[in-house]
């Protein structure tokens, strides 16, 4: 065995001093790209390669993140849903209009007037002096209304002047002491219609029920009185006819006092109707008279497409002042 031979070999190291340099050893060149399958179009080679998995997958998270937290943040605060509010289309919203109840408040009794066109025929003789003369030959109602079936009576009457003297005194007071006047208060039965009250006084008591009863009346027009007493006097004859008016509504309608209709004429309102002691020939002529005349009685009308539920106690006005 040779001593002098190293046990380790010397590791050879480039000249420092000469700046001789290493030789790189050779590497690993990276592989080349993967071709696609030769059975796939030229095209196909050209389009880029998908990145690597793991970088979709965090992109991926990230964007539904985003997407949650904009969400959140800019959504609207829930808002519940209304009630739903149980309606009766079986009645009609006037309905509550018909009856007094039991409280004390006074409804009057209407008489429901439907849509439609009402003709005075060649064989209604006794409603020709009470209508032709205001040109109701031929009425076109367009929208349903109600119409008292009776005049406002001394005991209604005196209830609205009741109301009136224990309002507190000022203006207010005073204009409806002024149109309610002196002529209406007779010594007569309760019942009994009221006459000798001015249509600004008549319009006053309108209105006035309509606050206390929550039902928008007023005063009926020409039309629709004529309407009324066409349609009474249709139901009249398809059940039974013993004589002349023989229908008690339709007796009052025509009959009783003179009543104040809301149709202007010059210088005032128009009346219909005539007094008990008025003889059927003498009804020719249609009446103008001034608001401020104490001269008829009268009787209240609802329109039913407007007329709301009835209230208890003071309600909005009743229908606007033509």
């Amino acid at each position: 065995m040779n001593s002098k031979r190293p046990l380790f070999p010397v590791r050879k190291r480039p000249n420092r001093i000469s700046g001789a340099v290493r030789k790189p050893t050779a590497t690993a060149s990276p592989p080349p790209p993967r071709e696609p399958p030769r059975r796939l179009p030229s095209w196909l080679a050209r389009v880029p390669r998908v990145p690597d998995r793991r970088g979709l997958l965090i992109a991926g998270a990230g964007l539904t993140l985003v997407g949650v937290l904009l969400f959140w943040f800019g959504r609207q605060p829930d808002t519940p849903a209304p009630p739903v509010m149980a309606t009766k289309a079986e009645t009609p919203a006037w309905q509550g209009c018909l009856h007094a109840v039991s409280d004390g408040t006074f409804y009057p009794d209407l008489l429901p007037v439907p849509a439609g066109e009402y003709r005075l025929h060649a064989n209604a003789q006794e409603l020709k002096p009470f209508l032709a003369p205001h040109g109701l030959s031929k009425i076109q109602i367009k929208e349903p209304f109600l119409i008292e079936k009776q005049e406002v009576t001394l005991k209604a009457f005196r209830r609205y002047v009741a109301a009136v003297e224990k309002m507190p005194a000022g203006a207010d007071r005073d204009r409806l002491k002024s149109h309610i006047g002196l002529h209406w208060n007779k010594d007569e039965s309760e019942t009994t219609p009221v006459k000798g009250v001015s249509w600004e006084g008549a319009w006053d008591y309108a209105d006035w029920l309509g606050r206390q009863t929550g039902c928008a009346y007023g005063l009926p027009t020409r039309e629709q009185w004529g309407a009324a007493a066409l349609l009474l006097d249709g139901a009249r004859e398809s059940s039974s006819k013993t004589g002349i008016l023989s229908g008690e509504f339709l007796k009052r309608l025509l009959w009783g006092v003179r009543e104040w209709s809301s149709t202007p004429c010059a210088g005032g309102y128009y009346l219909v109707g005539e007094d008990d002691f008025v003889p059927l020939p003498e009804v020719r002529s249609a009446t103008c008279m001034p608001a401020m005349l104490s001269v008829a009685g009268f009787r209240v009308a609802l329109q039913a497409t407007t007329a709301s539920e009835p209230k208890s106690g003071r309600a909005t006005p009743a229908a606007p002042k033509p």
